[in-house]
């Protein structure tokens, strides 16, 4: 089932070009070879940069960045299934996992280099080693040691984890029912205990160089456009819906609330873990974000565990056979076409509109890139690039090209036709964007010509590539 789940993903890795996103990876990941390993810790995403730093390629960069992605996402499948075991079953975790390899929102994010996907993998096994630890008839100090780790791992993978805090304390509330008081209290102790050994010493460095790693997470919360808090609730929860029900329809919501019943039903302890991670997820969001501005893939790092919870309650219906075969069928014909889609025509993907516009159709997709990147190489002329995605694009030509910073200030077409007239003593290739930061209507020059333009999908924005002359 690893396997499976695995080659779905690595199958064609590379089909949709690098969202902006991605290439930020890369670029940390740049630094971090080159000695600087926390100074992006503003962003609070630690875990991919560091670890691509290790398998960073020259040459493919987009798509080994993604490979290391899902090595991280095998850990969290892995945690899937023995969270089901636990639950309930070895076939719980067996279906579950079957299902998320075919659930389109997981495959579609689970190709991407983000740290919200390899989230969902921290997150799952952050929940596991919980239940490990608190989830027996004894205390184990080894199992009580790894639910404090484990969290630093997730809370490396991004700092929006830090919302999970309180979770091991929910865990020994509800799951050490056979233990005393003094057993708990020590759990306790030694479960934070261990988070601040492994976050004290990075975050005194932090502190030391004036980084605060919970810094955009912090600028997130506190931009609320003069909104109530109850306008702000209202708007960011209907956000959440609206996302929610686009990936999963409303039949999907009410799956998972009836399943959340079932599971309370059934096993209420453990239920308490289970919902407290995932609506303590979204709560967190709802009130932290400032009014629309929660994207999709930020929630994401629970839909694992609202599929466990919908496949444990199915489970539980008679005829189970019959049932998960149905289950199972289901899931195919709602997967298959979706990525058979991501493979050969992934610009048409059916997706949210919010999905589409990022990662389609917007200045910060990648769409058009290779085919700008191929135009490049075959012109053999120095080229600068003036587009959000500069980096992006060096990734993918085999030709140097110079990045013009274009979002870094209201200066930037002065910035920019001084550097013009820099380069004005031989031929260059200049890219721009139009709509863009910087347009041809806003250069003042007459030995321009445009040699071609790629239109990005949706027809919103077009990659121009002029030819300017001494």
């Amino acid at each position: 089932m690893l396997l499976l789940y695995a080659g779905t993903r690595l199958y064609q890795l590379d089909a949709l070009p690098l969202f902006i996103d991605e290439s930020i990876i890369i670029e940390w990941s740049l630094e971090v070879r080159e000695g600087s390993p926390i100074g992006f810790g503003y962003h609070g995403k630690y875990l991919l940069p560091w670890t691509y730093a290790f398998f960073y390629t020259e040459i493919g960069a987009y798509w080994s960045v993604r490979v290391v992605t899902i090595l991280f996402l095998l850990i969290g499948a892995s945690a899937i299934i023995r969270l089901g075991k636990l639950l309930d079953s070895w076939l719980l975790g067996i279906i579950t996992l079957l299902v998320m390899t075919f659930t389109p929102m997981l495959f579609f994010y689970d190709r991407l280099a983000l740290t919200d996907t390899i989230l969902h993998a921290a997150i799952t096994l952050f929940v596991l080693s919980i239940f490990y630890a608190f989830n027996r008839p004894r205390p184990n100090h080894l199992k009580t040691l790894s639910v404090g780790v484990t969290f630093i791992i997730a809370l490396l993978a991004k700092s929006t984890a830090f919302v999970l805090l309180p979770l091991p304390v929910v865990g020994i509330v509800f799951l050490t029912s056979h233990w005393r008081w003094r057993e708990r209290l020590k759990a306790i102790l030694m479960t934070y205990g261990t988070i601040l050994v492994f976050w004290l010493p990075l975050q005194s460095l932090l502190m030391w160089r004036g980084i605060n790693y919970f810094g955009l997470a912090g600028q997130f919360s506190s931009e609320i456009n003069n909104q109530s808090l109850i306008d702000k609730l209202l708007e960011n929860s209907q956000t959440v819906l609206m996302g929610f029900t686009d990936y999963f329809g409303w039949h999907g919501l009410i799956a998972l609330i009836i399943a959340m019943l079932v599971l309370m039903y059934k096993k209420p302890r453990s239920s308490m873990v289970l919902i407290a991670a995932i609506c303590g997820f979204f709560l967190a969001l709802i009130l932290a974000a400032f009014p629309g501005g929660i994207a999709n893939r930020y929630w994401l790092s629970v839909i694992p565990l609202c599929i466990l919870i919908i496949v444990y309650a199915i489970v539980q219906l008679p005829h189970k056979q019959v049932v998960l075969s149905v289950v199972v069928i289901f899931s195919l014909l709602v997967g298959i076409p979706f990525q058979w889609q991501a493979y050969t025509a992934p610009f048409e993907l059916n997706l949210p509109r919010t999905d589409r516009l990022s990662y389609i159709e917007s200045d910060a997709s990648g769409t058009m890139l290779p085919e700008v990147a191929d135009f490049i190489d075959n012109q053999n002329q120095p080229a600068l690039v003036a587009i959000p995605q500069c980096f992006s694009l060096q990734l993918y030509t085999q030709q140097s090209i110079e990045c013009f910073n274009v979002v870094q200030d209201n200066q930037r077409l002065q910035r920019l036709m001084t550097r013009l007239d820099e380069l004005s003593n031989a031929p260059f290739l200049l890219i721009l964007e139009a709509p863009g930061y910087v347009t041809r209507e806003d250069i003042s020059l007459d030995n321009i010509e445009l040699l071609t333009q790629f239109e990005r999908p949706g027809g919103r924005i077009s990659i121009n590539i002029y030819l300017i002359q001494p």
